[in-house]
Order: structure tokens, then C-alpha cells, then sequence
């Protein structure tokens, strides 16, 4: 059963379930332009696309958590990234994932991780 602010991230029809305990969405937007300045001293900028990337950040997540997360990274394959906006209902997105930020807080029962840092990059 899904529930709105749910993420899933995975191959096209595997996406896997993010935990929600210590996580953070935040989504960018950056243009990508052309700027000039023409004679008259006027300034023309166009915008040639507009890339949004996608940062999930945790607080602290465990080792198991982590683990698949570096699987999806080691698969250096185009991956999903489903946004649920109610139960039923989600934004989809193809994204590459960037390699992963991580500090170990302690080696018992598989490790704990913070600052963990997953940049996703939306394809068009």
C-alpha cells in the first residue's frame, strides 16, 4: 500500500521502496541558456532547457538501506524514480543517479550511515 510523499527508485517495473525515517526531498531547477549582448547594449537570453535534479538526503539510514542504494548506483543504467503524490497517484521520472555521499557512524549489526546524499539527474 502506497501513501502520498512515498518514493520508489528502481529499474522501469522494480522500482524498490526509499525509507521515509530521517529522509529529505529537495528538487532543483536549473536553466540551461544562451546570453548575449547586442550592440544597442540590450541583453537577449534564451533558455535552452530547463534540467531538474533530484537530491534525497538522509539523516541517518542503516546499512541494509544503504546497500541497495549503492546497488542501483553499481547499475549505471537509466533507473525510475517514482514520486507518489497520493495513494494511488505519482509523478515518474527517469533519472541517472550520481554516486553516493556517506559518512559511517559505527560498524555494529551492518553499519549506520549519515549525510547520506543521493543526486538524481532527470533525463529528457
Amino acid at each position: 500500500m502506497t501513501a502520498n510523499g512515498d518514493i520508489y527508485l528502481g529499474e522501469e517495473g522494480d522500482e524498490e521502496f526509499l525509507t521515509p525515517l530521517g529522509r529529505t526531498l529537495k528538487i532543483t531547477e536549473r536553466e540551461i541558456s544562451k546570453q548575449d549582448d547586442a550592440a544597442s547594449g540590450m541583453t537577449r537570453k534564451d533558455i535552452v532547457a530547463i534540467k531538474t535534479t533530484f537530491t534525497i538526503e538522509y539523516t541517518e539510514i542503516d546499512g541494509t538501506n544503504l546497500e541497495m542504494l549503492l546497488d542501483l548506483y553499481n547499475s549505471f543504467t537509466i533507473l525510475s524514480l517514482l514520486l507518489y503524490t497520493d495513494e494511488d497517484e505519482y509523478d515518474q521520472y527517469d533519472v541517472i543517479m550520481s554516486s553516493i555521499d556517506r559518512t559511517r557512524i559505527t560498524h555494529l549489526g551492518g553499519g549506520y550511515w549519515s549525510g547520506v546524499s543521493i543526486v538524481l539527474d532527470r533525463v529528457d
